[in-house]
């Protein structure tokens, strides 16, 4: 059976897709749920649900045409309106999302007592076709709609006055669907809903592995299993080892990791000092990891567009940096050395051994 090793989350707690963005109902998720829109490998757009789709910069509207014969795993059919219920529910619950607060009338539409029993009025639905009409011009908001967040489950199974899921067991649009579960595993199978052709395999397990026990286990793997983490966690001798075992590929994070300047402490005061600082982390934890992942100064993603590159951001926020700051940073570094909190599992990963 083909195997997602999972190292750095747990099991799942929810299944809807408003919960989606949490890290460990995300992979779940994907598997499940269809989006409006997908990103291929090569970071373009896609559709399994839309035979069309396009977005007129001068009328600020986006276009969709939905393909016929999709189906929901209860054997029911996936409607334009699902998918427009879709982003409505998403508006409601998080009206304040890039792109989504610019739909035309939903502000007002926010402020009905039961808003989910209609659409707002930039939200048109014709049969197949849904416009979503914008109140301002964006460069290219159509990558919004392949987050997890917009995955389509039947109308009737919303409480439209709460927005909360009523469906014990909700019907899926996506791949796949859960055959068999335990405490450690998710076993899936084909769904074999989709009306594109599809050749990935007919059963996936999900298995969690605590991270502390992956490099004990590698013996574990065979051709058919992917293990996944965030190289941030591993130690350097472990990741090495799997490295120097397995074929490995860097992929687009869809989460990131976070570090906290204390600008009390007398180093982090100085906004130059910060910058070397984060410099230097950043090649310090390439080089930790191999030398094959960036880390990127963005919270977000490069298949996101909108965003700084990393060296467009050094560029727009710092002038050069004189050698003569780098000794001065690096004197006060020594003079007040700050300190960080950390996990005992986590003590020798590549992110504390890159500050230290």
């Amino acid at each position: 059976m083909n195997r997602l090793i999972i190292t750095e989350t747990g099991k799942y707690t929810s299944l809807d897709p408003l919960d989606a963005d949490k890290t460990h109902n995300l992979p779940v998720a994907r598997m499940l749920y269809l989006t409006p829109l997908q990103i291929t490998k090569d970071n373009d757009l896609t559709s399994l649900v839309l035979e069309d789709f396009k977005y007129d910069e001068a009328t600020k509207t986006i276009v969709w045409k939905i393909k016929k014969g999709l189906k929901y795993s209860d054997g029911t059919n996936v409607t334009a309106e699902d998918v427009a219920f879709s982003v409505a529910r998403m508006a409601h619950k998080r009206p304040k999302f890039p792109v989504i607060e610019t739909i035309d009338g939903l502000e007002k539409w926010m402020t009905q007592k039961s808003p989910l029993e209609i659409l707002p009025t930039g939200i048109q639905v014709d049969i197949d076709k849904i416009s979503i009409k914008l109140t301002q011009k964006h460069s290219k908001p159509l990558f919004r709609f392949c987050l997890e967040l917009f995955s389509i489950v039947p109308k009737k199974c919303v409480d439209l006055q709460t927005g909360k899921i009523t469906c014990q067991k909700i019907p899926t649009s996506g791949l796949y669907k859960i055959k068999d579960e335990t405490e450690t595993t998710v076993d899936f199978e084909r769904s074999h809903l989709e009306v594109t052709k599809f050749s990935g395999p007919e059963k996936i397990r999900f298995e969690y592995w605590p991270l502390s026990t992956v490099e004990s286990r590698l013996a574990d793997l065979d051709e058919k299993s992917v293990l996944s983490g965030n190289e941030s966690h591993f130690a350097s001798n472990a990741l090495s080892k799997v490295q120097n075992e397995f074929k490995v590929h860097f992929l687009p994070a869809s989460r990131f990791t976070d570090i906290d300047f204390n600008k009390s402490e007398a180093f982090f005061k100085d906004k130059l000092c910060r910058q070397i600082f984060a410099s230097t982390f950043r090649n310090s934890f390439r080089l930790l990891s191999g030398g094959g992942f960036t880390p990127e100064s963005s919270i977000f993603t490069k298949i996101v567009p909108g965003y700084l590159s990393a060296e467009d951001l050094k560029k727009k926020s710092f002038s050069s940096i004189k050698d003569s700051d780098i000794q001065r940073c690096k004197d006060k570094l020594r003079l007040h050395p700050p300190t960080w909190a950390t996990i005992e599992s986590e003590k020798d990963s590549n992110l504390n051994k890159a500050v230290r």
